[in-house]
């Protein structure tokens, strides 16, 4: 920023947050060095939003006859319904997907959990029959081919199909040649009217158009460098003539997929024949250094496809030309620390999904054997906004319902993304892990009783009961479990000139908050220490920071809950309620605060701020640091 007079004083600071995360090297005057549980779409940095557990289910059956109980008798008034509601117990879930058939108003969704499959549709669940039993440790994949979803089992299983009629799940039909059964795949995907399946690590086999029965193994089998020692991990349909294929290392492009049965192609004699869909297909490398490592961490948007390789987060693009074409440079360069601490040997769960414009990738970070983080890219503002972290942010699946963004996580609960909770959890008990004896629990750790209560561990134990003593501590706040944790740590800020001393007179910054509770520390990046500046800043939500204003009567009965100059407006409702008029009130409003300090930092040179949340929402808007430079230092900058 330029000097602000001839007295050489200097601005530097940012009102803008929209480069995002930079990690490597020095970050431009827009970005920041790292945060935790951010969004920056909007020019100020804030909370991101939070999460909610949602069920399609009913949890047990519900009756409306004299005797409240499970029958039909025309003797009896009333009705009965054979459907189980909210929660059902699923169990170990094994696969999950969202579908729709042409008969179908709505998107449902199907499940399966401990061996069973069920339907969830706006709050009702059926159970669909199997015409083999589903092992509990076994991996379900699921594609819709049109009318039909297909249950892809581990290799070596028969795949299952549904049309949605009550004969459920059965297996596929005789094959219209004796030679060639359905493929035994676990992964593949529907494409160009045909189901494409993989077997034996690198064999592609594709279904007779709009005939999921049906396989020919000479003219409709394929491979992309059979033997080279790499496996396929997924196949991606890329617009309305490729197929992505993906291996660990490599990734190739199958064009012509969009062919039609019964073409006319011509021989060596010039001669019509009929085509072959082996006539059509062309497959060609398009990265030879990048591969997909995960199989459900590819996502595609709009024209581009990214992924998660061994080098980082890569991308395949098309050209103006229609060309494919693989981006040498990851995507993920400005966050290689972060990439460097993905533990690869868990990686094969990690996955990835999109929403409003939005990129993410869940991938376990330092010794985690589960998906712990979530790298956010933002394809609005071009930039990593985040690495999204906390006790239930976990997920080993993406979904998307319409507008909704949905995951399945670890612990095997649905949770909605993007809701206005300033917390990850509606349900705590439910997303609170059940006391097991067995377990050795680490301080801070927090356990379900079962019953009523959530305890929180004081010292590492195992086999200690739960009570109230110097091991456990009743948590007394339950439905505040779980908050969000935010943090960013902002760019080195230089007044313009690296090497010269400054003296520093102030830096201001400007937030709004919804109940936060800050911390605020300052780097010397000399030294590289840090140390704090303020610490658990709250705002009360009754006191009035005007001069000579009466604390606010949280009943409302005045009816000024919207009056100007709290220091907060959160709105918390116990037993007594709250007093609102015919024009009632408004809520979710943000109070503005500003915080000012002298930096004290080694040679007056630079120095970067660590702002954190534990609670509420908050919101960074301006950081601006005024320092003057010295009267010996260079006058041209």
């Amino acid at each position: 920023m330029p000097r602000t007079d001839h007295r050489y004083e200097i601005l530097d600071g940012q009102t803008d947050f929209r480069g995002g995360m930079h990690q490597v090297g020095d970050a431009t005057e827009n970005q920041y060095s790292y945060s935790e549980n951010t969004i920056s779409r909007n020019g100020w940095i804030e909370t991101r939003p939070g999460m909610r557990r949602t069920s399609r289910a009913f949890n047990e059956a519900f009756y409306f006859n004299e005797e409240n109980a499970k029958f039909e008798d025309p003797t009896h008034t009333g009705f009965w319904f054979p459907f189980d509601f909210v929660n059902l117990e699923l169990g170990n879930i094994q696969g999950a997907a969202f579908f729709r058939f042409l008969a179908d108003t709505r998107v449902r969704q199907i499940v399966v959990g401990d061996g069973k499959v069920y339907v969830f549709d706006q709050g009702f669940v059926t159970e669909i029959s199997t015409a083999e039993t589903i092992g509990l440790d076994e991996s379900i994949e699921f594609i819709q081919a049109n009318q039909e979803l297909i249950m892809l089992r581990d290799e070596g299983l028969n795949p299952l199909k549904w049309d949605g009629s009550n004969a459920g799940f059965v297996r596929f039909g005789a094959s219209a040649l004796p030679d060639s059964p359905v493929p035994l795949s676990s992964t593949g995907t529907y494409a160009g009217g045909r189901l494409w399946l993989v077997k034996d690590r690198d064999d592609i086999y594709a279904s007779d158009i709009f005939d999921t029965n049906t396989y020919e193994y000479v003219y409709q089998k394929f491979s992309a460098q059979k033997g080279d020692g790499d496996e396929i991990t997924r196949l991606i349909p890329y617009h309305d003539d490729y197929l992505l294929i993906f291996k660990k290392t490599k990734v190739y492009a199958m064009s012509g997929v969009k062919f039609a049965a019964n073409q006319t192609a011509f021989n060596a004699d010039d001669l019509p024949t009929t085509a072959k869909l082996s006539d059509s297909v062309t497959i060609k490398q398009v990265l030879n250094n990048f591969g997909l490592v995960a199989p459900k961490c590819v996502v595609v948007h709009g024209e581009q496809v990214t992924f998660l390789s061994y080098k980082g987060i890569a991308s395949i693009s098309r050209t103006t030309e229609g060309q494919l074409q693989g981006i040498d440079v990851t995507l993920s360069a400005p966050i290689q620390p972060t990439i460097d601490r993905i533990n690869w040997s868990s990686v094969e769960g990690a996955c990835a999904g999109t929403h409003d414009n939005y990129l993410f990738f869940a991938v376990p970070l330092d010794s985690s054997t589960v998906n712990n983080a979530v790298l956010v890219y933002d394809l609005e503002t071009q930039s990593w906004v985040s690495i999204w972290n906390g006790d239930l942010v976990s997920p080993t699946d993406f979904f998307n319902d319409a507008e909704t963004l949905i995951t399945l996580n670890s612990d095997g609960a649905f949770r909605e993304w993007f809701v206005d909770d300033p917390w990850d959890s509606n349900t705590p008990f439910a997303d609170t892990e059940r006391y097991d004896a067995s377990k050795l629990y680490a301080v801070g750790e927090q356990v379900y009783d079962g019953s009523s209560t959530i305890y929180t561990a004081l010292v590492e134990n195992v086999a200690v009961a739960l009570e109230n003593t110097g091991t456990w501590q009743v948590v007394t706040d339950p439905q505040n479990l779980h908050k969000i944790q935010s943090q960013v740590q902002t760019r080195f800020y230089k007044h313009n000139d690296e090497a010269s001393p400054k003296r520093y007179s102030r830096t201001q910054m400007i937030l709004r908050a919804q109940n936060p509770k800050i911390s605020i520390d300052i780097e010397d990046r000399e030294h590289g220490t840090e140390s704090s500046l303020f610490s658990g800043i709250a705002y009360s939500q009754t006191e009035y920071e005007v001069d000579n204003k009466a604390d606010w009567d949280d009943s409302n009965v005045n009816l000024d809950m919207n009056d100007a100059g709290r220091g907060d407006y959160s709105v918390f409702l116990d037993s007594v309620g709250i007093t609102i008029d015919s024009t009632g009130f408004t809520l979710g409003i943000y109070s503005t605060h500003d915080l000012r300090f002298k930096p004290n930092v080694s040679n007056n040179t630079e120095f970067s701020l660590t702002i954190s949340n534990t609670q509420g929402k908050l919101r960074v808007i301006s950081i601006i640091s005024k320092a003057q430079q010295g009267q010996l230092a260079k006058r041209n900058i």
